[in-house]
C-alpha cells in the first residue's frame, strides 16, 4: 500500500527516494476492461523552495501566476492576519515544505 496516497503529509518522511507502483485490471480477458496504473515518488529534498517551484510550474501557467501573487503578499502569514488571527506557535517540520500553525 501506498503511504503518501494515505497521508500525503508523509511525503520524505522517511529520509530516502521511494518509488511505489501499482497496477490493477478489472474484468480480466475482456476487452477494453479497465486498468490503471499509479506511480508515485518522493523524496526529502535540500532545496524546497525549488520543489515548490516545480510543483506549481506543472499545475499550470494560471496556478502559477496565482502561487506568486499569493506569495508576494506575505503568503500564509498574510492570509492569516488579514482574517484577524494571529499566529500562537508554528512548526516547520524538518526536510518538508510543510509548516504547522496555530492561530487564535
Amino acid at each position: 500500500m501506498n503511504p503518501v496516497a494515505i497521508n500525503p503529509a508523509s511525503t520524505g518522511g522517511r529520509g530516502a527516494l521511494n518509488i511505489f507502483t501499482s497496477y490493477g485490471k478489472q474484468w480480466v480477458g475482456l476487452d477494453g476492461s479497465p486498468a490503471n496504473l499509479t506511480v508515485s515518488l518522493d523524496a526529502p529534498f535540500a532545496n524546497q523552495q525549488l520543489v515548490i517551484f516545480f510543483i506549481e510550474r506543472i499545475a499550470g501557467g494560471d496556478h502559477y501566476m496565482n502561487f506568486r501573487r499569493f506569495n508576494a503578499l506575505g503568503g500564509p502569514d498574510y492570509l492569516i492576519e488579514k482574517k484577524g488571527l494571529r499566529i500562537e506557535s508554528h512548526k516547520l517540520r524538518k526536510k518538508s515544505a510543510f509548516r504547522v500553525v496555530v492561530c487564535r
